[in-house]
């Protein structure tokens, strides 16, 4: 099945990866869909590298974009960092930000971020394919929500029917996941996706979407 898969979201537009690495575990499938301006904007800038893992990303976030007019404090950045990054730490995920062309710094003790492409995805899909067992797969897919935009079981089609006419249907439709039906050639979706970006989480998302972007900035660099 993971084949089939594979090739449906390619042919929607979506950068795939096998097996990516949640913090809860894998999720068979997740596809990403660049946002081709904001792609633009960011090599423009000259922002090649990654951002990096979480932390970095979450010490971005916290820094005020340069179009806004505004910046963060240095030494109060540094105190809002402190349980995660002690002081060499804080000094050196930073410096990496500013090698990788992601901040600036206006004026002394002052950084704002150089940016204007976030987000640099239009959208994200989780993909958890079973055999069988709908309801662990129903589980493990809603998980997917903290990063994903849309997440989808895949079930063999057989399977995939008669779960979409039994009363898991409304336990799929109250989760917000969606339900592919695979044959030998085909991917069909029996029940939409519809997510809730309550449960998203921002940092979470863009960590995601950067493992994508440097598979991608490989590819780039060798043409």
């Amino acid at each position: 099945m993971t084949p089939v898969v594979h090739r449906s979201l390619e042919s929607r537009g979506f950068h795939v990866k096998r097996e990516f690495a949640a913090p809860w575990g894998i999720c068979d499938l997740v596809g990403v869909d660049f946002h081709p301006v904001r792609v633009k904007q960011r090599l423009a800038l000259g922002q090649l590298d990654s951002i990096g893992p979480p932390v970095r990303i979450e010490l971005l976030s916290r820094i005020p974009d340069e179009a806004t007019g505004s910046y963060a404090q240095v030494s109060r950045l540094q105190n809002d960092f402190a349980d995660l990054l002690d002081e060499a730490q804080f000094t050196e995920v930073l410096a990496r930000l500013e090698r990788a062309g992601f901040v600036a710094f206006p004026r002394r003790g002052a950084v704002h971020k150089l940016n204007g492409w976030e987000p640099l995805q239009r959208k994200i899909v989780a993909v958890e394919l079973k055999l069988s067992r709908p309801l662990e797969a129903l589980n493990q897919a809603a998980a997917h929500f903290r990063f994903a935009d849309a997440s989808y079981v895949a079930l063999p089609a057989p399977i995939a029917k008669r779960v979409s006419l039994s009363s898991r249907r409304k336990e799929f439709q109250r989760s917000g996941v969606g339900l592919f039906a695979i044959d030998n050639k085909r991917c069909r979706t029996i029940i939409p996706s519809c997510s809730s970006s309550t449960t998203t989480d921002p940092v979470l998302q863009m960590h995601c979407v950067e493992g994508f972007w440097r598979t991608r900035m490989k590819a780039y660099r060798k043409t």
